[in-house]
């Protein structure tokens, strides 16, 4: 009954199943490169952090055949598996799934030789975590953005109107792009008991940048819809989520 009773606000960054029109508009881009594949070929491994870097290797028809891959999230991580075990020849090496960023560098680093040489097919926002921990342990890593992040037209007005019909009483954080897309609105608007739930780490890190402590922040355990649904549904005063 009490979960009934609750007011929950989802801001869903970039996934428009959650906010549909909304979310966070992404346009995959083709990359103005003559052959992918050939771009492609001089490295050993592939990092995907999101659905839309998945996406990206299913229209391309990216080669994974005897690589090795690092993915991020266990959706992500569906996605894949599926384009791999939809695709001819060989299937890649390896195959890592990791939480978070940080996480999937710390799998990588301590699986593969530090002569291995990764492309991570990044957006525009992504961060540094990630290449910055690799890049660290002397591993070579090229960053090729393949999709774009954009604030949708639109998005502040929808927000506005929501906010003015009900008071909300958790805001829940997909992604941080979600969070600088709407932190300087909802800080206006949200009242000061309002729980911030963020989705992971990275996600939790730019909700703290954003808002600063005004509110109580939990961070989901897993990226998993089972583990947000905990978190939400955590009395008050639980941490460990």
């Amino acid at each position: 009954k009490q979960w009934y009773q609750r007011r929950v606000a989802i801001t869903a960054g970039n996934l428009d199943t959650v906010l549909g029109e909304h979310a966070v508009h992404n346009d995959l881009k083709s990359n103005a490169l003559d052959s992918l594949s050939d771009a492609l070929s001089p490295f050993d491994g592939v990092i995907v952090t999101s659905k839309h870097g998945a996406a990206f290797l299913q229209a391309n028809k990216i080669n994974l055949c005897e690589r090795a891959v690092g993915v991020v999230g266990p959706s992500t991580g569906r996605l894949v598996e599926d384009y791999i075990r939809g695709s001819a020849g060989p299937r890649p090496t390896t195959v890592l799934i990791a939480d978070n960023a940080s996480d999937l560098a710390d799998q990588i680093i301590a699986t593969f030789p530090r002569s291995l040489s990764w492309v991570y097919l990044c957006g525009n926002k992504s961060l540094d975590v990630l290449p910055e921990k690799m890049e660290g342990e002397g591993i070579g890593l090229h960053r090729m953005e393949v999709y774009h992040v954009g604030k949708k037209a639109g998005l502040d007005s929808a927000l506005l109107a929501a906010l003015s019909r009900v008071e909300f009483n958790i805001a829940v954080f997909f992604s941080p792009s979600g969070v600088y897309y709407t932190a300087a609105l909802l800080s206006q608007h949200l009242s000061s008991s309002c729980v911030l739930v963020a989705f992971g780490k990275s996600t939790a890190a730019a909700v703290d940048e954003c808002f600063g402590g005004r509110f109580t922040v939990r961070v989901c355990r897993r990226p998993t819809p089972q583990s947000l649904c905990e978190t939400v549904l955590a009395k008050p005063g639980d941490v460990d989520c």
